[in-house]
């Protein structure tokens, strides 16, 4: 009884500071985002040529992306934490409805009783997401395929796998390098792998807790 009121306390202290992180967000880089959207607008507008008008353009689209990433983040902020699986693969399937990918996922059977902290949930969907994004931007294709493997009984692997019709010019930016440090974080690490027509990007962490069999 002392037990689960402790443990009810403690989520609840925890979900009141991601509360008010989620409102330094909004207040903070929301608005300076918004600020920042409606001037390059002003600038776009008063622009004296045609190349000037879709260099601010493509700047405001980029900052109205940022903007939306940062209300996504607002948002699963002040929700519930959603661990395991189960809440990856709904989010997953969310972005995939949301994007107009075409997404196949495989699972070794025993994954779905994983035992995942938040942590280690955000950082799944983070580099699934990544993974997904740099698709979109670099290929052709809005067609993936998502793998998750148990490994030696104490690890798990997942991977996103995508054709690719020649071979792709890694450079890693701020996407990939913040992925790599979510990895390292849960004492995980992050793999690229390219055969001929096919790119794929490969993750895995150990298990802090056992699965369920």
């Amino acid at each position: 009884m002392v037990k689960r009121q402790l443990t009810r306390n403690e989520q609840t202290a925890r979900q009141e500071e991601r509360n008010q992180i989620a409102r330094e967000i909004h207040d903070s880089v929301g608005h300076h985002l918004t600020a920042l959207i409606m001037q390059l607008e002003v600038e776009r507008l008063k622009a004296p040529s045609e190349e000037s008008k879709q260099k601010l353009d493509e700047l405001k689209k980029l900052a109205q992306s940022s903007l939306y990433d940062t209300r996504e983040a607002v948002k699963a902020l002040k929700s519930e934490e959603t661990t395991g699986i189960s809440a990856v693969i709904h989010l997953i399937r969310k972005l995939e409805a949301e994007s107009q990918l075409r997404l196949s996922i495989t699972m070794q059977p025993g994954v779905l009783g994983v035992n995942l902290s938040n942590q280690q949930s955000v950082a799944i969907y983070r580099t699934i997401q990544e993974a997904l994004t740099n698709m979109m931007r670099h290929n052709c294709t809005r067609q993936a395929n998502i793998e998750f493997h148990i490994v030696g009984g104490r690890d798990l692997r997942f991977q996103v796998g995508h054709p690719i019709t020649k071979r792709v010019k890694i450079q890693e930016g701020f996407g990939l390098t913040n992925i790599r440090e979510r990895l390292l974080e849960i004492h995980g690490q992050l793999t690229i792998h390219q055969a001929e027509d096919t790119f794929n990007l490969i993750a895995q962490f150990p298990l802090e807790d056992r699965y369920d069999n």
